[in-house]
């Protein structure tokens, strides 16, 4: 905690978190943090960040009625009316209990809070856990007290917005955070492969990557355990292709203890979404990054390629992606254990996990700054 919260009264913060993991988890972090500090908090998402199961504990949230994105005229105007009228709703809340700042983690689920926040003139700060800037942050930036950031230049913020840039890395789950010390090995038997992040086009994920599997070596083959989260409705589809290949794999469509997972896997096939990006640093685990290829501006290739340009991780385009190629990138890595460890041990070197205690000051220095 700053110097100086001793002296006033705990202020009454908002934070917003929805969409998905990468915009939910560091928000439920930086909520979780800011409770411990003994703050009042108030935690907003939407009906897909209600799907995670992972709501802050003791904090009262409410629920944002927004459909998810999809592309199309008919459904971008529904979700321009939701919008439209979640920005009235949140704005009568905080007529209700007005919050002393408002902390938005990006994605169009944070956008209503903070235009009501606008409108109210409360102070507001964003997150950008992208190495390309989003577009609410975007939007929205000349307004914000502060854009708390992984990094300390972000592509396509403007030269203006970003003097208001802190760097304090991404806030991680604690059960993630806690598993820093724990250290890679990499494997001399069995080789654990763990598939998480398929849930936005899962093609990749779901049908191109088994399909790859079954073209490695046999020996090589023999020797993986499989696990990897796969949504319901390619459930049955993925595991038949697993089984045609002589391949056993444990799907689910969600990991509650998805520390355990990172700790035992030897690479992780993922996509590049900052939040997971951060953990996988925090643990110390060799990622093959399959970025989403629809991701707004393109950000998750982004961010991939600043972490395979520190020689941290690998990655490999959605775009034309086939089962042959897929087998040849899976083949080359996983015949190199020293490679491997080599991967993690960079990739850990990147880790930070005090990110939730970084972004908590600055959010204590502004309401500082703002009560003087």
């Amino acid at each position: 905690m700053i110097k100086g919260f001793k002296k006033i009264k705990r202020p009454f913060i908002t934070v917003v978190g929805g969409g998905t993991g990468g915009h939910i988890f560091p928000a439920q972090a930086l909520a979780e943090k800011l409770k411990q500090r003994g703050h009042r908090v108030l935690y907003i998402t939407d009906k897909r960040g209600m799907g995670f199961h992972t709501q802050p504990k003791d904090i009262p949230f409410f629920v944002l009625d927004l459909p998810y994105y999809r592309p199309g005229l008919i459904a971008k105007l529904a979700l321009f009316v939701r919008l439209t009228i979640e920005i009235f709703y949140v704005t009568w809340r905080f007529l209700l209990k007005r919050p002393a700042l408002v902390v938005g983690f990006g994605g169009y689920p944070s956008f209503p809070p903070l235009v009501a926040a606008l409108v109210l003139r409360v102070p507001f700060i964003m997150h950008e856990q992208n190495a390309y800037v989003g577009r609410v942050t975007r939007w929205l930036a000349p307004f914000s007290q502060k854009i708390t950031s992984v990094f300390s230049s972000i592509n396509g913020l403007h030269p203006q917005d970003s003097q208001k840039i802190v760097v304090t890395g991404n806030p991680i789950r604690a059960n993630i955070a806690a598993l820093r010390t724990a250290r890679y090995k990499a494997p001399t038997k069995t080789i654990r492969l763990f598939v998480v992040g398929g849930s936005q086009g899962a093609k990749a994920f779901s049908i191109i990557l088994p399909l790859a599997i079954r073209l490695l070596p046999p020996l090589l083959k023999k020797r993986l355990k499989i696990i990897q989260q796969c949504r319901p409705e390619f459930e049955k589809e993925t595991r038949a292709l697993y089984k045609e290949g002589g391949l056993s794999v444990t799907l689910a469509p969600f990991f509650q203890d998805i520390a355990s997972e990172y700790k035992k896997a030897h690479l992780i096939i993922t996509r590049a979404g900052a939040s997971t990006i951060t953990e996988l640093a925090a643990v110390g685990r060799p990622p093959l990054f399959i970025p989403l290829s629809t991701s707004m501006d393109d950000h998750q290739t982004y961010n991939a390629q600043s972490i395979v340009n520190q020689k941290a991780g690998w990655y490999t385009s959605e775009r034309g992606l086939t089962p042959k190629s897929l087998a040849h990138t899976l083949e080359k890595i996983l015949k190199d254990p020293k490679g491997l460890e080599k991967t993690a041990e960079r990739l850990h070197a990147l880790g930070v996990t005090t990110a939730d205690d970084a972004l908590a000051d600055t959010v204590e220095a502004v309401l500082l700054s703002r009560q003087s």
